[in-house]
This record gives C-alpha cells, structure tokens and sequence, in this order.
C-alpha cells in the first residue's frame, strides 16, 4: 500500500513551529553523469518550480516579540493531578502569538500541589520571599518554534513556583477574581494551592544571556514587592538603589515600563554592545551584552548554552552515536525530566553538526498532547519529558530518565575516526576536568564555553576535511549568468574514496543536509 503523507504536511502547516528549518526540494530521479546538459537542465526547472530557500533570513525587529505569562488562573477549581496551562498575561497586548506556544511552556501540563498553612504563614512567605528564584537551574529552558516566514523564533523560559492566591503584581485582575496580596490579611484557609508559572521572553535573536537577565529582572522586581508587601517592616527603599525609574503614569506598573524600555533598546549591530540597567542590581552595574561578529551568533548562544551539558551527561560513545544518526538524518528521541537538560541536549546538535544546517524537524522539548508526531514520516531530532507509551521501532532513542538508549540500526563509522579522535580526547577530558561532582553546569564558565567552541570547530574542521576536492567533481553551466546552475557528480565522487570509507559517504550525500551544503 503507498502510504499517504498528505495529512503529516497538512499537520505541519497547522503546527507551524515543526516545519524544517531550512526546507530544500529534493533530487529528482538519476540521470547519467555522463549528460551535464540534461542534469543542468532539470536542476534549472527544479529551482523554478521550487525556488531555493538557502539559509534563515536575518533576523529582523525588536530585542524581543512578547513577553507571556503563562500557567493557571486564580478562583478555578485545578485537580491535584496535571491541568492544561493558559496564558495569563501578554505583552505588547496585540501581539500575534504562534500556534501551540503556551503548550510548549507546560509540555507535561501543569501539576498543583497544597500546602498547610501555619498560624506564621512561613510557608507562604518562604514561596514569595524566597531569593532561590535567581538562580539559574533546570528551571530555565529554551524552546525554538519556526513562523510561516520561516524565521525562527526562540521562547526563553523560567519556570517559577507561585500561589494561585495572587498573581504578580504587574497582572489586571479579571472579574471575580480575588486581588492582589493584602499584607495585613492573608487567606485564612488553612491551605493553599501553589503551582508552577513560565515567564517567557519570545524573540527573533539568540541573545539567551541578556534575556535571561531580563527575565531574572522582572522577579527581583516582583521580590521587592512581594518582601515589602508581606515583610511590612521592609521597604523598597530597603534595597539596592538601582531600582527602576518611576512612572510618569503611576497606573503603568513599574515591570512593563522596565520591559518596554528594553524591548524598544535598538539592536545591536554584529559586534557592537549595549548595556541594560537591571533593577535592584546587587553591585548596581548594567548588565553588558556584545553581539557576536562573524554571523554566527545562534552556534555561539548554543555552544555556550548546550555544549557543556551535552558532555556532562553523554559518555563520547554515546554522543558518536546520536551525531552520526542526526548526520544521516534518522528519527531521533530525547528523554529527560529535566527541561533544561533536555533542551540544551537536543539545541547542542546544530553548532556540532557544522558545516551542515540540520535540515529536518527539530524540536527541543514536544509537549505530551502532540507526541502523535513520533510516528511521522520524516526524520527528526525530538525530545520529551517522558518516555511515551510507544515509540515506532525504527527511532533512535536516547533515555537519561533510565540510563538506556536504542540504536535500531547499525551506522557507518567516521572515516579517520583516528585523527578525529586525537583531537576531541584532549578537549573532552578537559572539559569533564571543569565540573564539579554532582552539580550540573547550569551556568556556563569561561572555561567551558572557550573549550565548547573548540570541540565544535574540531568537528567542523574535520567535516569539512572530507570535501577538500569537493568542488573537482562538480560542473557549472553559466549558460544564464544571473542564474549559474552546479552540479556535483555524486558517483564520481564515491569511486574516489577508499572502499571502507565509501557506506558513510553514501548515507552522507544522500542527506538533505548535505544537498543545501552543495548547493551553497
């Protein structure tokens, strides 16, 4: 029976963050090599059919579309089990929000939980007061969604534990609902409900430190408040004096003005750097952020983000063996509790897989209602919370919830495993030198991030090693100057490498990776 993909693209229009990300038509059927006129020719009609995407357009815009809010509202009846999220608040207000986005905040749902209150209320006080918000854990994760322009947009997320009592101060209250904390009368039932929200920072640029900043901002805003609300002998001015500008308009609260100052900051051009005064700064100094130059600023955000996890939980064995399916293109599963983990796992294989541009659908972190995806058609590099109660037998899975993994087919070795070798033993071992046992690296060191960018350039550079001729077996018809066309000649090129080496060049330029590398 031929099997039917119309209703996966069908689901892929309507889910637009799981279209590729560099989408590429692909070879029609073989001709001789022997025919350059006829193979010119069909790629000639093949472009005009189809039209050459090539690489992401540069972004464009503000430092960040909308800020969201989102998790479970006040004055509803949760069940103590999983709730779908909703989004509790939007800003600017009139933003266009991408499909399914708020389910990638909650890819598992939201879970409640109660807490006993004490004639102190100290536990209440210790979930509003707490500074442990600051820090940087697996609290903190990145999503990345794909709009029908084929821009790509990345969600920058913490994840916070808050009482369904109260929302944060800078969020109207809608009708019936309670209104913010009251300071002298705090509820008098003798338990509340607490349940986790994700701030989340939507934007066209992987400026992950500076939004992360930003984001941990608005809560020593909503800290300040929160202290000095429930710690009446507290004052704002209590705290360090690098607190936000006051309103003209005392309606506007003091988070969206802080948010719209940033928003409007013009974005620094490749190289260039800003600085953003964060509110109640402990040394009362901006927060300095400089843009890469070189263009790549979204392997060097993920190299820093994802690299130094990736080897913290990965063995080289099993970090070989997820490369070289993401390499060939496989069907690719992630499993991990830990959204930080799991995200930056999945992130980790765009810079490592340089030169190439992951052609297929990545998805960092795929919310449980839409795990149907699994038994798609296409390759892909997915991750999940949860091991799920069928994964189809021809996917790859890597399981760090159960230490286990499933490699369902034998793939070709890297040529020159040797030379690889030589180089990425040294860099790994000094890499695993920097961490600390039984701390994960949440937080990226100097150290790490400069070793994390040489262990990519090391598999880049050895990548491209194995297309130093590359452009010997190709042809260019300039026969239309404003449109050349070049052919590579596959075969030609295979009978050139060493028959033990020539099943791994085979699976390799049969990838759509190694199409839009080609054709660059």
């Amino acid at each position: 029976m031929e099997r039917d993909d119309s209703r996966w693209s069908s689901k892929l229009s309507s889910l637009n963050p799981f279209k590729s990300r560099h989408q590429r038509a692909k070879s029609h059927s073989p001709v001789p090599e022997e025919d350059p006129a006829h193979l010119t020719d069909q790629e000639r009609l093949s472009r005009m059919l189809h039209g050459a995407k090539g690489n992401m357009k540069a972004p464009e815009g503000m430092l960040y579309e909308y800020f969201l809010v989102v998790g479970l509202r006040q004055k509803k009846i949760y069940t103590d089990a999983v709730n779908e999220p909703e989004l509790l608040f939007k800003h600017p207000p009139d933003a266009p929000l991408l499909p399914k986005i708020i389910d990638f905040c909650f890819p598992d749902g939201v879970k409640t939980r109660r807490l006993q209150k004490t004639n102190s209320f100290s536990s209440l006080y210790s979930l509003v007061c707490s500074p442990t918000q600051f820090t940087h854990s697996s609290n903190s994760f990145i999503f990345m969604l794909t709009t029908d322009t084929k821009d790509v947009l990345y969600g920058i997320c913490v994840k916070k534990e808050e009482s369904l009592e109260h929302y944060p101060s800078f969020i109207p209250e809608e009708d019936g609902e309670e209104s913010h904390i009251s300071p002298a009368i705090p509820s008098r039932k003798m338990q509340f409900v607490v349940a986790p929200r994700v701030y989340c920072l939507v934007s066209r640029y992987p400026f992950f430190p500076l939004h992360f900043d930003i984001l941990y901002g608005v809560f020593a805003m909503e800290h300040v408040n929160n202290v000095s609300t429930y710690l009446p002998g507290l004052r704002a001015d209590d705290f360090p004096q690098s607190s936000p500008e006051k309103n003209s308009k005392m309606e506007i609260p003091q988070v969206l003005t802080f948010l719209e100052k940033f928003r409007k900051t013009p974005v620094p051009s490749p190289g260039q750097s800003i600085e953003i005064q964060l509110p109640y700064s402990t040394n009362n100094k901006p927060v300095e952020f400089t843009r890469p130059f070189d263009g790549g600023e979204e392997e060097e955000a993920l190299c820093d983000w994802c690299i130094p996890i990736l080897f913290y939980f990965l063995s080289k064995q099993e970090f070989y063996r997820l490369f070289l399916a993401c390499l060939f293109e496989k069907k690719i599963v992630v499993i991990c509790s830990d959204v930080r983990v799991l995200s930056s796992i999945v992130l980790s294989f765009i810079p490592m897989l340089r030169p190439f541009l992951y052609q297929s659908v990545i998805i960092p972190i795929l919310p449980r209602a839409l795990d149907s995806l699994l038994d798609a058609p296409f390759s892909y590099l997915i991750g999940l919370t949860q091991k799920p109660v069928a994964v189809p037998s021809d996917v790859f899975v890597c399981n760090l919830n159960e230490k286990t993994g499933r490699f369902p087919q034998q793939l070709p070795e890297f040529p020159r495993l040797n030379q690889l070798e030589a180089e990425f033993k040294k860099l790994h071992k000094e890499l695993k030198s920097t961490y600390k046992e039984g701390e994960i690296p949440y937080v990226t060191s100097s150290k790490q991030f400069r070793l994390s960018k040489q262990i990519s350039s090391v598999f880049e550079n050895h990548l491209e090693s194995y297309f130093k001729t590359f452009r010997n077996y190709c042809i260019r018809d300039l026969s239309v100057m404003n449109k050349p066309i070049t052919i590579f000649m596959k075969e030609s090129f295979l009978d050139s490498q060493p028959k033990s080496e020539q099943p791994f060049f085979e699976a390799l330029l049969a990838t759509q990776m190694f199409y839009d590398y080609s054709d660059r």
